[in-house]
């Protein structure tokens, strides 16, 4: 559907990820909300803070940055990191978009990174978060990464694509954060579907192992009888199998 401005800032209120194309006159060229103006509020269900003033959360102006994504002018205004202390980096199954994120401030409010969790965004740092990683991208990563082995470099090279199929090398990089994010996502995946949470004793050691049924297991799915002939349980660890084609996935026992 076509919009004008203001619709559509309304229409996506509370759809930051999608991608637009504006008309110049003479064509539909790429664009993006942040462009169009859209703001992302944090909090109240996409409305702006009733606190009001908006408290600058982002880097200090005495933060000096080890890197810089694009010269100024040097790409399509879409794909230019802005430097705006209220833009946040967002990478998502779409690709990467630039949104201007502004904080809930009411009293006793939670800090940034804990209201981009809440917005299931995971920050890249828990201090002065500018790069963040939608739940579901995450999720996307681990199934592609499990199932189709892909590596992270090719997924990011994916999510490139996906944001500027004709300028893929102008896109920010954040394979470095996503790297470390991702890690850190599987770790938290893995605590949960054993029951860890907040205040729980650290797990200890195999206490993240994934319980196999299938494995003989001495008063779970056998006998603890001392006169029980357990060789018929354990066979199957001494059964000589081999491939029999080159992929190695018909096996012949």
């Amino acid at each position: 559907p076509v919009f004008c401005t203001s619709c559509c800032r309304t229409q996506h209120n509370l759809l930051p990820l999608h991608r637009i194309e504006q008309w110049n006159g003479m064509f539909f060229q790429e664009s993006s909300l942040r462009q169009a103006g859209l703001v992302v509020h944090l909090g109240h269900r996409g409305k702006p803070c009733l606190a009001g003033g908006y408290q600058d959360r982002g880097v200090p102006n005495d933060f000096e940055e080890d890197w810089e994504d694009l010269e100024e002018h040097a790409g399509p205004p879409h794909l230019t990191a802005p430097k705006d202390r209220s833009c946040l980096t967002v990478v998502h199954t779409s690709g990467v978009h630039f949104c201007d994120v502004r904080y809930c401030n009411c009293p006793g409010s939670k800090d940034s990174h804990l209201q981009l969790a809440c917005a299931n965004l995971f920050p890249a740092t828990t201090k002065q978060p500018r790069t963040a990683f939608t739940f579901q991208m995450l999720d996307e990563f681990i199934q592609d990464n499990v199932e189709c082995g892909t590596s992270a470099m090719n997924f990011y090279s994916k999510l490139r694509r996906n944001t500027s199929n004709a300028f893929p090398h102008l896109v920010p990089d954040r394979y470095q954060e996503m790297l470390q994010v991702s890690r850190i996502w599987r770790l938290l995946k893995l605590m949960k579907w054993q029951g860890f949470h907040e205040g729980s004793p650290d797990p200890g050691s195999g206490k993240l192992v994934l319980f196999c049924p299938a494995c003989p297991q001495p008063g779970v799915n056998i006998s603890t009888d001392e006169d029980i002939n357990l060789s018929k349980y354990i066979v199957v660890l001494f059964t000589k199998c081999a491939p029999a084609d080159q992929s190695g996935k018909l096996e012949i026992f």
